[in-house]
């Protein structure tokens, strides 16, 4: 009587770690694992550490959205070319908590769509086999920090010129591309892009200098498609005013604005002739997720309204199935408690690491997350709390890595945007209008930051099962 007595608990006990309606993935029970200890280090913030079997080292901080602070992404030394310590974006940021980001290229760029404060920095990477972007997941929280997106958005650009001899273009680059642009296709380029994301040589360009906040909208100035659809019905837009404009030799930088070029024999050549100094137009972006203003990437998907992605987090792959250090982003919609999650490895008798599987089981059925992103993990897995890292990273050392996930204050975000607070404003004069503009027109690089020189590294692809090709990079020096 007594032994069903404690296999009536015991199932009881398992059944209430889960969260309503959890997929239970097989294997070790959720109970296995121990939490050492949990602190509060803010409002609505919460850290703990678990101790697991075999063993491994879990760390996670629990955010409430709701509560005060907000989530933010923070590119590493404030431009796509550089690389910079998680520990150290932590501190620029005056972040709470932190842990690294999206996985890096050799350059120092992200991998896959990165924004913030409004502002796109930069859509996917190239995939260098299909010639289209990279085949990606990204993270997002809305402005209201109510709702969060997982998934596989669609990046668009678009730029509108309302104007008798204007129109609504498509912008079809967003930095990130060395190779020359195609007679078809209009790019743009920021002061984001550094040395690296420069534009051409010649052509046409148009330099655009913002003044007015980005505004999110769900009645958009981009252009129609061949069924005379939107090509973006939500987005982010900002009023620029025409601060250059020309065509020929000699390269435009963008110098804090955007600038837009295309050939001077292409099809957008006569858009770009059009716009002349002092007119205004309207530069917009969307992931079509409604009210975003910022956004981080990563790969696989582990968890996805509810549904553990089987055929992503065990292809067959070494990434997948062999153990390493890893981190998460990982949200429960039933509590709408965030989670940032890192797991450290290659350490036998500290922490092994985990299998992308074994991960998944920990968020789903020991925090109930019905979504999960896994980001950059390897040597590149980093937690910062109060300003420390926590954990033993597996290189020994610290690792500058592209970019990073925050938990900064609200007092030093705008409270409408969930944004970082936008520089002072200064007045400036065009055509004898007066405009708004950023003042964040300084350029610094990693150097300036002390930060030593990262390898560069090889990166090998990583396939999907079932006949899709999942895209991305699974770093070898991970």
């Amino acid at each position: 009587m007594l032994k069903v007595f404690s296999l009536i608990v015991a199932a009881f006990i398992s059944v209430t770690l889960l969260a309503p309606g959890a997929e239970q993935l097989p294997g070790s029970s959720p109970a296995a694992a121990k939490m050492k200890w949990k602190r509060t280090v803010a409002p609505g913030v919460s850290y703990r550490l678990y101790r697991l079997p075999k063993p491994n080292k879990v760390r996670v901080v629990t955010f409430v959205p709701s509560s005060g602070p907000t989530l933010r992404p923070v590119l590493g030394s404030n431009l796509l070319p550089g690389f910079e310590r998680t520990s150290s974006m932590a501190r620029r940021s005056g972040a709470i908590a932190a842990i690294n980001g999206d996985y890096a290229r050799s350059t120092g760029h992200p991998v896959f769509t990165f924004a913030r404060k409004g502002r796109l920095d930069q859509m996917p990477a190239i995939d260098p086999y299909s010639g289209g972007f990279e085949y990606g997941r990204n993270f997002s929280i809305d402005v209201h920090q109510e709702k969060t997106y997982f998934g596989h958005p669609t990046t668009t650009a678009w730029v509108s010129h309302p104007s008798p001899e204007g129109g609504a273009y498509e912008v079809h680059r967003v930095n990130g591309s060395q190779s020359r642009a195609s007679a078809d296709q209009l790019r743009a380029y920021t002061t984001a892009g550094g040395g690296t994301d420069k534009p051409p040589a010649r052509g046409c360009f148009v330099r655009l200098r913002p003044f007015g906040p980005p505004q999110a909208t769900d009645a958009t100035t981009a252009p129609l498609n061949a069924k005379k659809e939107s090509i973006a019905p939500v987005g982010v837009e900002r009023p620029h005013f025409v601060e250059t404009a020309r065509c020929g030799p000699g390269r435009v930088y963008p110098k804090g604005g955007i600038v837009l070029h295309t050939p001077w024999d292409g099809r957008y050549a006569d858009a770009l002739r059009a716009m002349q100094p002092g007119e205004e137009v309207v530069f917009g972006w969307s992931l079509g997720w409604p009210d975003v203003f910022a956004t981080i990437g990563g790969n696989p998907t582990l968890i996805e309204d509810g549904h553990v992605q089987h055929q992503s987090i065990d292809d067959g792959s070494s990434f997948t199935s062999h153990r390493h250090p890893r981190t998460a982003i990982a949200y429960n919609d039933d509590n709408g408690k965030l989670f940032l999650v890192t797991v450290d490895g290659r350490q036998p008798r500290y922490s092994r690491g985990m299998t992308l599987t074994t991960l998944t089981r920990f968020l789903r059925n020991r925090l109930g997350a019905t979504d999960a992103l896994n980001l950059d993990g390897g040597g590149s897995t980093t937690m910062v709390l109060g300003g420390k890292v926590k954990g033993r990273p597996s290189d020994g050392v610290e690792r500058p890595v592209s970019s990073a996930l925050a938990i900064v204050p609200r007092s030093v975000t705008t409270k409408s945007q969930g944004l970082s607070a936008a520089a002072p404003e200064v007045i400036e004069r065009c055509g004898g209008r007066r405009f708004h503009r950023d003042g964040r027109g300084s350029r610094f690089s990693g150097r300036s930051l002390g930060l030593p020189r990262r390898p560069r590294l090889r990166a090998s692809r990583i396939s999907r099962a079932h006949g899709r090709r999942l895209s991305g990079y699974a770093l070898r020096a991970i």
